[in-house]
């Protein structure tokens, strides 16, 4: 089963399509980015803030938000972050082909602390139809912007361009489990 840790609204989550964002935070990662916002969603154990009993209750979950969401009119974009889904490579790709065989207009975005190479293509190769971009490689400092390398559905066997993420805090670099459990 996919491990959510929370879904939210973004308006700032999908920098490549700009529509606003639903947005699946993963559980679980091991790319240990330095910078990593999320540092609490490396934990692969269940740190669920939504409780899912299966990946039905999480299609429904999702059905019902995209539903009443019906004024976006083609402006959305489910967007997978977190934690990491490659390291739920199949269950994501699952949920992202009933996306879009329900919402094929929807669009799907992909953060990953993977880079781009021919192996992790070749992961990829049953789902690639699936995804409309990808966002690739570790969280990198480059001039004070987390940077990384995009793909688009159009080119994804390629890496094509570096795209600006955000600003870089370097506080982030300091978080610990305890200051997230102060806050």
């Amino acid at each position: 089963m996919l491990k959510v840790a929370s879904i939210s609204w973004s308006f700032a989550d999908d920098i490549v399509f700009n529509n606003i964002a639903l947005v699946l935070y993963a559980n679980g990662c091991r790319w240990a980015c330095p910078g990593c916002h999320n540092k609490q969603l490396q934990c692969f154990e269940s740190i669920d803030k939504l409780r899912f009993e299966d990946n039905n209750s999480i299609l429904s979950y999702l059905r019902d938000k995209i539903n009443k969401s019906a004024f976006l009119d083609n402006k959305l974009t489910i967007v997978g972050s977190g934690g990491d889904f490659f390291f739920q490579l199949h269950p994501w790709l699952d949920l992202c082909s009933v996306i879009k065989r329900e919402y094929p207009w929807i669009k799907i975005l992909w953060y990953t602390g993977a880079e781009h190479t021919n192996a992790n293509m070749a992961m990829l190769d049953r789902g690639l139809h699936l995804i409309d971009a990808i966002l690739w490689g570790k969280l990198k400092n480059s001039n004070g912007y987390v940077i990384k390398d995009i793909s688009r559905k159009s080119d994804m066997h390629e890496n094509t361009e570096k795209i600006r993420i955000s600003e870089y805090n370097t506080e982030f670099e300091n978080i610990t489990e305890e200051n997230i459990d102060a806050q």
